[in-house]
This record gives C-alpha cells, structure tokens and sequence, in this order.
C-alpha cells in the first residue's frame, strides 16, 4: 500500500475515533474503546512518519515514543484514566531502559 495511502487511512481512523470520543464524552463506559483506538493509531501513525522521513535515526523515533507517553499521560490524568497513566509510564520506563541497555 502506498505511503499516501497508508497516511489517509491512519487520518480517517484517528478522525472518527476522535469523532466518537467527543460524542460519548459523557458516556464514560463507551469512551474507552475509542481512546484506546486513537491512541494505538497515533503511536502507529508517528512511528511510520518517523520512520518514513527519518530512516534509521533512533533519537527521532524515542522522541516520537516519548512524545507519545507524555499525550498518554496528560489524557490519563485529565480524565482519570488510571491505565493511561499506567501505560505512559511503563512505556517511558522501557524506552528509557532500551537506551540505557545499548
């Protein structure tokens, strides 16, 4: 599939998740799929670009990552999502264990 392809689907997917957060805002039961959708698809959707416009620079891609765990980590805490939170901070821990490691 091609590059352009690849970006417009990732787009139209993170668009309607973020659609169908903000239409069940107040149904907290029904907003957790769409947060973890969105969230799952903006991480997939950096780490191609990064990949794609920056090849084999792993400061870029940590950046990325990191960048990632922090929008996971503001989101756990506005709306008091504890696995958000969990995951902003497990997910930093093992970048950060990654680097060290090599």
């Amino acid at each position: 599939m091609s590059f352009v392809l690849q970006t417009l689907l990732f787009a139209l997917f993170l668009a309607a998740c973020l659609f169908f957060c903000w239409r069940w805002r107040n149904k907290r039961e029904l907003l957790h799929f769409p947060l973890i959708g969105s969230a799952w698809i903006l991480l997939m959707a950096s780490i191609l670009e990064v990949d794609r416009y920056f090849p084999r620079q792993t400061g870029a891609l940590v950046a990325v990552v990191l960048g990632n765990c922090v929008l996971w980590f503001v989101v756990g805490r506005l709306l008091h999502l504890r696995y958000f939170s969990l995951a902003a901070v497990s997910g930093a821990l093992l970048v950060t264990a990654a680097i060290w490691w090599r």
